[in-house]
């Protein structure tokens, strides 16, 4: 009965396609950032960047058919987008200091995460390797792990060289802007610093993950319009989207920093 109800919620959610999937996950994904920093202050936007770096490096492995583009999509990209959106809120009631522990702190859960689920992949099963024989899927919980987690090591590498840098970026152009504006066109700033940085980001994981460090690279137009740009134009509406939350994290500020 159980799977019943939750095949049905899926068949439901799929028939009324990607985009609405995405406005959704896109509203759940702002006001759990709005509710942990209300009630946790950094430490919940710490919460929730190590939850979204893991979490998007395990979506990026599915791509999806949407409406407006002729090739689909990777998934993970609303969801890693948000994490810039919280260095910025970070950079701005904290500081850089604070808005970089938080960059470390999902370094480290991404990799302890990766080690943990290598160690269990590693443990027997009675279809070897990937829970497969000749053809024929004997063990699907080793089938399923090995599908999400064998691929970590090259997701890993690739979202952990585009994190530090597109992160670096985003927070020393973010705090340079409010600098130079006299801590005024928060718009401006968060808008300039997300687009940039995250077009950077883009560029670099999709290239180290799915060319140069791939078995069987994509090809370039795959690389262009399904990687690139595609999830470049959600990291668009994120950054649009995001401008009301960075305002509100003024009206949700917590009660202890």
């Amino acid at each position: 009965m159980e799977q019943l109800l939750l095949n049905d919620l899926i068949h439901f959610a799929q028939y009324h396609g990607s985009e609405i999937l995405s406005v959704i996950l896109l509203v759940v994904l702002y006001f759990t950032i709005l509710i942990l920093w209300k009630l946790y202050a950094k430490e919940g936007l710490y919460l929730y960047n190590i939850l979204a770096v893991v979490a998007a490096n395990i979506q990026v492995l599915k791509v999806t058919p949407f409406w407006l583009t002729p090739e689909p999509i990777a998934l993970g990209t609303l969801l890693f987008s948000t994490t810039f959106l919280v260095s910025d809120i970070l950079t701005e009631h904290y500081g850089v200091e604070v808005a970089k522990r938080g960059i470390a702190l999902s370094f480290i859960a991404q990799i302890i995460m990766t080690i943990f689920m290598l160690i269990t992949i590693c443990y027997p099963s009675e279809g070897g390797v990937d829970g497969i024989i000749n053809g024929v899927i004997v063990d699907p919980i080793q089938a399923s792990l090995y599908a999400l987690f064998a691929p970590s090591l090259r997701i890993l590498s690739a979202s952990l060289i585009a994190y530090y840098i597109s992160q670096w970026i985003d927070i020393k152009i973010f705090k340079a802007l409010k600098d130079y504006a006299r801590g005024k066109m928060l718009w401006f700033r968060l808008n300039i610093s997300s687009l940039v940085s995250g077009l950077i980001d883009n560029i670099l994981f999709s290239y180290l993950a799915w060319v140069l460090f791939s078995p069987n690279p994509v090809s370039m137009k795959s690389l262009i319009f399904t990687f690139i740009l595609g999830t470049y134009a959600a990291r668009v509406v994120v950054s649009l989207t995001s401008t009301p939350i960075m305002y509100l994290s003024y009206k949700f500020f917590p009660a202890k920093k």
